[in-house]
Formats: structure tokens, C-alpha cells, sequence
């Protein structure tokens, strides 16, 4: 991962002109974050502390959904995780409890479209590259976890006519449910 984020901190600034050597303006940049980079409104995303990292997953999702409808709506946002670097700040300043962590910021507003940031493009690299793929076979399984519906999964997933392997690629013992479309 340390060599994609470099590679994209070199294409980003690199789209704005700002070398590697330029220290300061590279830090004159990463502290725009700061001021939601001039956007018209912006947002606090908080977590209760005592959740972790399932939750910090949900609230991505979350996170992701509300850029997506904002999109819908013709509306450009940004999701900073660069706040959480001002947890306690940020937190005094809204005055939120102590239970509460900060997630991270997001600006919302219109991007310009002429701002080479705007416009540049990482490169990809390959799923297999980035992710391994498990797939065990579940009718090869001795699958004997119940649902809360009495059924084992391998049973479930006959009911809904889907293959074993595709009711469930990993499924922890410890989950006891699984909703089927």
C-alpha cells in the first residue's frame, strides 16, 4: 500500500506542478484539506468510540452512499480523513461527547473543473494484484452451523437454489444469519 500512496501523492501533485523536492508547497497543499479546499459547506462524520472496525466498514458504506446520492444530485463532495489528525479540535469545537471519535470531514460543494486535480487520473493496477480471491467449495463442507431459521446454510442455500459456494465464500462461524436476496 506505502507504494500506491506514494505513486498517487507523486501523480497528484505532480498534476499541479508541485516536484517531490518541494517540501513546502507539497505541505502548503496537504493543509488545504483544512480549509475543505474553499468548499461552500462541509461535514463532521463522528464514530462512538467504543465501536470498531466492523463499524468503521459501515460507516464507510454510509459515507459512500451519501457521495453517491450527492453526485445524483449534481453535488461534488470529498472525504477527508485528514481531520481525524485534528481529533481533539474538532471535537471542542462542535462540542461533541467525549464518546465520540472523529471519523473524518468531508467537503461538499461544486469542483472545478478546470483545476488539474480535478481532472487527473491514477493509474489502476490489477485485482490480482491488489486482493486475494478465497473461494472454498461449500458442498465439499461439513457445514453444520444452524441459522435462526433451524436450517444448516448449505440447506438455506438449496431453498434459494443458489450454488453453495455462492450462499457464503467466507462465512465466520460466529455469524448466525445470513439474508438472502
Amino acid at each position: 500500500y506505502r507504494t500506491s500512496r506514494f505513486e498517487v501523492g507523486e501523480q497528484l501533485y505532480g498534476s499541479i506542478g508541485i516536484e517531490r523536492s518541494d517540501s513546502q508547497a507539497r505541505v502548503d497543499q496537504m493543509l488545504k484539506n483544512f480549509t475543505f479546499f474553499g468548499a461552500p459547506a462541509a461535514l463532521f462524520c463522528f464514530v462512538d468510540r467504543q465501536m470498531n472496525q466492523p463499524q468503521w466498514s459501515d460507516l464507510g458504506m454510509f459515507l459512500q452512499t451519501f457521495m453517491l446520492l450527492a453526485q445524483e444530485e449534481g453535488i461534488d463532495t470529498c472525504a477527508q480523513e485528514s481531520w481525524s489528525l485534528r481529533q481533539k479540535m474538532v471535537s471542542e469545537f462542535v462540542e461533541a461527547d467525549s464518546d465520540l471519535m472523529l471519523f473524518c470531514g468531508m467537503a461538499i460543494g461544486y469542483r472545478d473543473v478546470s483545476s488539474p486535480l480535478n481532472n487527473y487520473k491514477t493509474n489502476r493496477r490489477s485485482l490480482e494484484s491488489l486482493y486475494k480471491f478465497i473461494e472454498k467449495l461449500w458442498k465439499n463442507a461439513k457445514c453444520t452451523v444452524q441459522t435462526p431459521y433451524g436450517d444448516t446454510y448449505k440447506e438455506l442455500g438449496k431453498k434459494a437454489r443458489m450454488p453453495y459456494k455462492e450462499v457464503g465464500v467466507i462465512m465466520p462461524v460466529s455469524y448466525t444469519h445470513l439474508t438472502l436476496p
